[in-house]
Parts: structure tokens; sequence; C-alpha cells
């Protein structure tokens, strides 16, 4: 169950999300869609380092996001989720190592929440997945 302060906190996001729009000269582009009720995510990230300066895996990993933002449209649960997960991922200064092994369980907690409907996760996933997509293409 969803608490008011948390259910306040969704609804501000889902009204105006953080980090929302184009991001000109990303390094990465990726597109999530949620084919079970149409939610589509678009996100843009871009690296503190110049993407070509980053020449090991262990380099890719320790490397920062200096910028992220995602369009698209979808429920409350999709868009507030996502701008939760951005915000979080850009004040705490998480490494791309970092951003691969965020779980749903880190992203429900990170909302409020220990458990959600099965009919919920996909939107409330959509997000994560889209950045480790995003993620998992710098090369």
């Amino acid at each position: 169950m969803i608490d008011d302060l948390y259910r306040d906190i969704l609804l501000e996001h889902y009204k105006n999300p953080r980090y929302f729009g184009k991001l000109e000269n990303a390094d990465v582009k990726v597109r999530e869609k949620n084919s079970s009720c149409g939610d589509e995510i678009s996100l843009s990230l871009k690296l503190k380092t110049n993407k070509a300066k980053l020449k090991s895996n262990i380099q890719r990993e320790r490397e920062e996001i200096g910028e992220i933002r995602f369009e698209g449209q979808g429920c409350a649960v999709s868009v507030a989720f996502t701008s939760m997960l951005i915000e979080y991922v850009l004040e705490k200064g998480l490494s791309v190592g970092e951003i691969n092994h965020l779980g749903e369980d880190e992203l429900l907690a990170l909302v409020g929440l220990d458990r959600i409907s099965p009919t919920r996760k996909k939107c409330a996933m959509l997000g994560l997945s889209a950045l480790k997509k995003a993620v998992g293409e710098i090369k």
C-alpha cells in the first residue's frame, strides 16, 4: 500500500516530470515501449567524459552520467518512476556500473514501495529498462 506522502510525490513527478525533454548531442539514445499498454519512453544520455576517450571496460563502468533526458508518453506510474529514477541517478552521480546493478527492489524503495502489482510492474520498470539499455550501448 502506498501512503499519502508517496502518492503526492508520484503525482508531482507525473505532472511535472524532472529531466523531461530533448538532449542535444547525446552520446546514446534509446527507446523502450511497454507493448501491453502502449507506454513509450525515449531516453538520451550524455557522459561526463568524451565517449571516444573511454578505452577500457573498466573506464566505462566507472564513468558517470553527465546528463539524461527523457520524452514519451505513458501512465502516471511510468512517467513518475522514470522521473524519480533519473533524478536519483544524477543527484547521486551514479556510474555506469552502479546503474547496471540497479534492480527492481531499489527502484521500488526509491519511490517508497515494497511491492507493486504485476500489471503495473512493467510500467514502473520502463524507465529502468531504458536506462540500462542506454548504458549498455556505451562502447
